[in-house]
């Protein structure tokens, strides 16, 4: 059986030969940049607590590959291979197991051609719809965002009366931010008008066939500061998830910023939801300093039933381009028929040093 990394490969192969029979021959001069995103996670379940060391899976640990070459003064053709190295995911780490062991994961390995008609990318990496609930222009993304069971997820909710572990974190709360990174054949548009570009992907993604995306995206300045929006839909076959939903930004020129997003999940295989997702944040930046407060409420996600909750205080300190200093607050909240749980407070604090 062709294994992931194998197809991927051949697409890239495929495409470079494409580019040498359309342009003297002459190697894509690649780069090499990435960075270490390192911090330590302290988590109390109301019963134990624990501080451990981790890889902040906001922006998890990687390095990347990426070059481009001209084929002609319309065209152009590039690769973009990138790998993730934590160690200790935030996401995975719990109290009772505080580290997970190393890995290499690959994220892109990605072949793409782009000119007038727009970008068509061939590969393993971002679905169109990737990231569409993750917009935020609050300048403290990697201490928290939407995806708040990335800091944490891994750490349980714990039964008030008994004191028995219950489901965790990450099984009660996401952002259903579509199909993240897969295989898949990807078109982007042009610009359309003022910022607009419209995503499309096809591929297969958590093992199910048929993972269709379509987003629509825009960047743009409203006078009085800047706007920042997708919206979108995806479906998956088998038994994998419909998704509708999509996120917002203003980011004021005073340096005020608000962020909105929301999404819904149904099931395929039965029709009955697979949660529901609301999350807000406010902020506020100024020069190198980044001070920001999130709510976020995930419904009907390991049960019928479920209310999942975040309450969110994140500061980010930008000292040069190359490296962020940062520290964060969570408590989390899980409110489930018939059982009491306690919650959880999480404090983060790391660094994000770029290369």
């Amino acid at each position: 059986m062709t294994s992931k990394i194998e197809k991927n490969l051949l697409a890239a192969a495929v495409a470079g030969a494409i580019g040498f029979a359309a342009a003297p021959a002459q190697a894509v001069d690649a780069e090499v940049s990435g960075f270490v995103n390192r911090a330590f996670m302290s988590a109390d379940d109301g019963e134990d607590s624990r501080t451990t060391f981790v890889d902040n899976t906001t922006a998890n640990s990687r390095f990347r590959f990426t070059g481009s070459q001209e084929i002609r003064p319309d065209l152009r053709a590039g690769v973009f291979v990138e790998f993730a190295i934590p160690s200790s995911n935030s996401s995975a780490v719990s109290i009772q197991n505080p580290s997970t062991p190393f890995s290499v994961n690959e994220r892109h390995v990605d072949a793409f051609i782009e000119g007038g008609f727009g970008k068509v990318s061939l590969g393993q990496g971002d679905g169109a719809g990737n990231g569409a609930m993750e917009v935020d222009q609050s300048g403290t993304f990697i201490a928290g965002y939407s995806a708040a069971n990335l800091i944490g997820g891994g750490v349980a909710f714990r039964n008030e009366n008994t004191g028995a572990l219950g489901p965790t974190i990450g099984a009660t709360y996401s952002n259903f931010d579509f199909y993240s990174r897969h295989d898949r054949v990807r078109y982007d548009t042009p610009t359309i008008g003022p910022g607009l570009m419209v995503s499309v992907s096809y591929g297969t993604a958590n093992g199910q066939e048929d993972a269709t995306e379509l987003v629509a995206r825009q960047n743009v300045d409203v006078g009085f500061g800047q706007l920042s929006w997708a919206l979108g839909t995806g479906s998956q076959g088998g038994t994998g998830t419909d998704i509708n939903g999509g996120s917002g930004s203003l980011l004021l020129d005073n340096g005020i910023n608000v962020t909105l997003a929301a999404a819904d999940a149904e099931n395929n295989a039965t029709g009955n939801d697979a949660g529901t997702l609301f999350y807000t944040k406010v902020g506020y930046t100024t020069g190198p300093h980044s001070l920001s407060g999130d709510y976020g409420n995930t419904e009907d996600r390991a049960q019928d039933g479920d209310e999942s909750e975040v309450f969110g205080v994140q500061y980010l300190y930008r000292a040069t381009d190359w490296m962020d200093l940062y520290v964060a607050g969570k408590q989390h909240s899980l409110d489930r028929d018939g059982t009491d749980f306690d919650d959880i407070n999480i404090l983060f604090a790391g660094t994000r040093v770029k290369f």
